[in-house]
């Protein structure tokens, strides 16, 4: 594979893929929020994870094409439709749509498997084959099971998908992508689900709008800023650079882009189905179920970051480790207090956090330039 020589930006085609892709991902939260029980949880994990990677496939491709050629823009579109039609079935995905949600995800990993084709020349052992010619038809077959095994067997057949790039990883060490344009896709897409995440909170506000519930929707929106803040303050940068400086790109995609941006959209799920119940119920103290989907959400976007400072540098991040710690005592005590509050001391917390960085990096670069 020939490196991509030229600086690449997201494209308008892109964007609109990623707003359909985020409309998943909402509706996912949807569902979610439907049944916040141990078995919902693992029905929506399973729901979203084919979303997840087919939007990974169809980044990495979208990287090395020209979207301006009528081929692929309507090759994207029809990716994109496919996602639609997925996601419209979604909520009925374990009931009376399951074949119809299998089979349009056999279609979309089959226009990404011909996609890569026309990319690569060839079809070999791939994720993409792997996923169009295994995991999908399986995923197919077994969708006229009963619900219950249904739901065993999807379990594992995304634990298998989400595998199939680590396992092929020795295939992959020779991927070169544009630096610039998948870090800024990905960033987009968290940009995006945050704000849809807020979107989501807002629309949940009962019609008697008072005080209480203005508090609670300022807690939601600053606990939003405050995940802004610690991913866009410094990421983009930092992965492009990563992605210029590292020999083999395949790992700083796969562990970094694929599987550390998978934990964060999970987390940003996770803390939309929280932030609607603070602010439907802003002065009720929180079911213990939203309460962790509140805190373990925030404490996972925080661990992302750890894991990746410690996969670069082997270094802890000194002050997000304490705070997924801090995230855990909140959710200790979360049922304890009005659901307002708990958001608004997650807020303070990630503010804090926030704050201390900046000025911690502030430091460090007058200290260099002296």
């Amino acid at each position: 594979m020939t490196a991509v020589d030229a600086v690449k930006r997201v494209s308008w085609a892109e964007l609109f893929y990623d707003l359909v892709f985020v409309f998943a991902v909402m509706q996912v939260a949807i569902i979610l929020a439907d049944d916040v029980s141990v078995a919902g949880m693992l029905r929506a994990w399973v729901l979203f994870t084919p979303f997840w990677w087919a939007w990974v496939g169809t980044g990495i491709l979208s990287n090395f094409t020209d979207l301006d050629r009528v081929k692929d823009r309507l090759r994207l579109f029809g990716i994109g439709l496919f996602t639609f039609l997925m996601t419209v079935a979604a909520p009925s995905a374990f009931g009376v749509h399951s074949v119809f949600f299998a089979a349009m995800f056999v279609v979309l990993r089959l226009l990404l498997l011909w996609w890569s084709v026309d990319r690569f020349g060839r079809i070999g052992l791939t994720p993409f084959s792997t996923s169009a010619v295994v995991t999908g038809p399986l995923l197919l077959a077994t969708s006229l099971l009963a619900p219950e095994t249904r739901l065993v067997a999807w379990t594992l057949l995304m634990v298998a998908e989400l595998s199939t790039t680590w396992v092929l990883r020795d295939r992959l060490k020779d991927l070169r992508v544009d630096a610039a344009h998948l870090p800024e896709r990905f960033g987009l897409v968290v940009m995006i689900a945050l704000g849809e995440s807020l979107v989501s909170t807002g629309g949940a506000v009962s019609h008697g709008f008072g005080g209480i519930e203005a508090l609670s929707l300022a807690a939601c929106f600053a606990l939003t800023c405050g995940l802004w803040w610690l991913y866009f303050h410094r990421s983009y940068d930092a992965l492009v650079q990563l992605l210029r400086s590292e020999r083999n790109q395949s790992r700083v995609i796969r562990d970094l882009l694929a599987y550390g941006h998978y934990g964060l959209i999970c987390a940003i799920v996770a803390i939309a189905v929280g932030m609607k119940f603070v602010v439907k119920h802003p002065g009720d103290r929180p079911q213990q179920t939203v309460d962790w989907l509140l805190c373990l959400g925030t404490a996972l976007f925080l661990v992302v970051f750890i894991w990746t400072r410690w996969w670069v540098f082997r270094l802890l991040a000194a002050v997000r480790v304490p705070a997924v710690g801090l995230c855990v005592a909140v959710g200790l005590v979360g049922p304890l207090m009005p659901a307002a509050a708990l958001a608004a001391l997650l807020a303070a917390l990630l503010i804090i956090v926030a704050l201390v960085e900046t000025g911690y990096v502030r430091r460090a670069r007058a200290r260099q330039q002296t």
